[in-house]
Formats: structure tokens, sequence, C-alpha cells
């Protein structure tokens, strides 16, 4: 909840005389404000989508994030609207899914389980070990737990918000856990598609994927593009599904090389792999 007492503070107009958007540099900081903190809030946690409420003197506006954009309401005064604290009643009631918390990561409350899963991955005493329940392409469950961040993006909310993460399976392997919000479209494959054809043609240097598929559940596809009013018209707003994908091997950072020898052959079979999909793989497909 960000509070404004200065009425040009306000980042959007509902007017018709202008864009939405505000062109003032007051309004252009407030958007930025909004968007920083739902992008910190997304980006830290295990979140499909999350909520905000700005207040500029006596006037309110809801505002509903998610992977695509951003979904905002006409202000209103919440003192003679009761749309403010209707929405703070229902957020109160909702069920934490519907709040906007991944479904498919839950902690791990068996203290036992998470001290041998911090043994494995190296994780401090502090940090909470989390349960993933991903569903594959066959409808199959699978379980992996940790969650050592070894890659993140940058906290913007609109954007596919990859995340890397240490985990190990239900036999103890180690394994690398990618979790994105891939760009919904006819003519992007999945990235599971993708490794598969790789392998299928004998690419060189190519990791295993374990499982991949579309994360379960009612809010794991964005939802703004629905709510685009005539003014937006001509934005371009992707609809975006959340998604995941297991490896097998699990990398080191190229930076963290032992000597020239392993970072020149390591960029040597990056370069071997990716010629021979260009040259090869696609010639044929």
């Amino acid at each position: 909840m960000e509070f404004k007492w200065k009425e040009g503070d306000d980042g959007f107009d509902d007017s018709d005389k202008g864009p939405f958007e505000k062109a003032t540099q007051q309004a252009t900081d407030t958007r930025g404000q909004l968007s920083t903190y739902a992008g910190a809030l997304l980006i830290s946690q295990f979140r499909t989508h999350a909520f905000s409420v700005q207040i500029t003197r006596d006037y309110a506006r809801l505002i509903r994030w998610d992977r695509a954009g951003a979904i905002v309401t006409r202000k209103f005064c919440y003192y003679e609207e009761p749309f403010l604290v209707d929405f703070l009643w229902r957020y109160n009631y909702a069920s934490a899914e519907a709040r906007g918390h991944d479904p498919t990561v839950t902690e791990l409350k068996d203290r036992s389980h998470a001290k041998k899963v911090r043994a494995a991955l190296g994780m401090e005493e502090s940090q909470r070990v989390w349960k993933f329940v991903l569903i594959d392409e066959n409808g199959e469950e699978h379980h992996f737990f940790g969650g050592k961040v070894a890659f993140k993006g940058v906290g913007v909310p609109a954007s596919r918000a990859t995340r890397g993460f240490l985990v190990v399976d239900s036999q103890g392997n180690r394994r690398y856990l990618k979790d994105t919000w891939r760009i919904l479209s006819d003519t992007i494959q999945k990235e599971g598609d993708v490794y598969a054809l790789l392998k299928e043609h004998n690419v060189p240097h190519v990791p295993d994927v374990i499982v991949s598929g579309n994360a379960v559940g009612d809010w794991q596809r964005t939802k703004t593009h629905e709510y685009v009013t005539p003014t937006f018209q001509d934005a371009v707003l992707r609809n975006h599904q959340h998604y995941f994908i297991v490896f097998a091997q699990v990398g080191t950072p190229l930076k963290d090389f032992k000597n020239s020898f392993e970072l020149v052959q390591a960029t040597s079979h990056a370069i071997e792999g990716i010629c021979f999909s260009c040259k090869d793989l696609w010639r044929r497909c």
C-alpha cells in the first residue's frame, strides 16, 4: 500500500484528455515506485500474481500485477465507496492461491529431511527448504527439494522472471530446476521440446532433461491481457504461462573456471553445440 499526499503524484489519469499513464515526472516516479515494489515481491517469493493499493489524498486505486503487466482501476473515494474495504475483506478471506501464492511450491516441514537437503546443496541452516511439486507432460507427478538460488533475474513485474534453483530429487540426486514464465505463442516452442529435438538429432554437449511442463494451478497463466481497454489496443501485452524444466546436470558459472584449459574447453563445447544446431539440425527440420 503506497500513500501519496499530492494529487500530482497520482501515476494515472482517468480523464479522456490524455493518456491513462500520465507523462509528468511525478507520475512516472510513482509508477516506477509501484513497479519496483511489485517486482521485488514477485521475484523474492513464489508468486503467480500480487496486489497493491495506491492512495492519493482521498482517493485510492487497486492494482493487480502479473508477468504480463498490471490491471489498474479508476480512482475512487475510499470513504464514500465500499471498494477498498470490500477488497481488503475479500483478500483476508481468500485462499493463499487466490492471493497469489504458487501452490506448486511449499516449505518442507520435515526437519530431518530438510537437514539432509541443506547438507547436499550446501545451504545455510537459516535458509528455508522448499518442496517443488511438478507435473510433467504425461501427467506424472515429480517432487524436488531445495531451492538454493543459482540464478535470479531482475525484479521487473512484466517479464519471464527466469530463476534457477539447485534441488535434489526423491533419491537425493542433485538437479538444476529452471523456473520461468514462457510466452504463449504458436511460433515459440516450449523449451523442453527444443531440448528433446536437440537430443533426437544428437547435438553434442546438451544437458539431459529430467522433467518439464507447465505449472499446475488456477493462476499459472497471466490475466492482464484479458482486461485491455480500447486505450491500450495498440499495446503489446504477451500472454505468459508458468513453466519449469529440470536438468540432470548441475553446471558451474563460467567465471568460476579452475584453469585456462577448463575455460577454453567449456567455450569450445558451447560453440560446437551451437554450430551443429545451426548448420545441421535446422537444415533437417
